[in-house]
């Protein structure tokens, strides 16, 4: 069985490991966000402007065509 000395010198051994370990962990962590000047010259685009033919101002233009068949009544 061991002694008392000998486990209290096991944790101290453990706890200096863990440090070790802890210290290296911070070291090797990598960046995780942008430094805050990465995007300073950073300036979105102005909205462009569609215009719409003169005679068909019924329908706001749409970005995709529908094919479904309407049935009359």
């Amino acid at each position: 069985m061991r002694t008392l000395a000998e486990v209290r010198a096991d944790l101290a051994r453990l706890r200096e490991k863990s440090r070790e370990r802890q210290a290296q962990a911070r070291v090797a962590r990598p960046e995780v966000a942008f430094a805050a000047t990465d995007f300073m010259d950073y300036l979105p685009s102005a909205p462009t402007r569609h215009e719409a033919p003169a005679g068909d101002e019924s329908f706001a233009p749409t970005a995709y065509i529908d094919f479904t068949v309407l049935k009359s009544r």
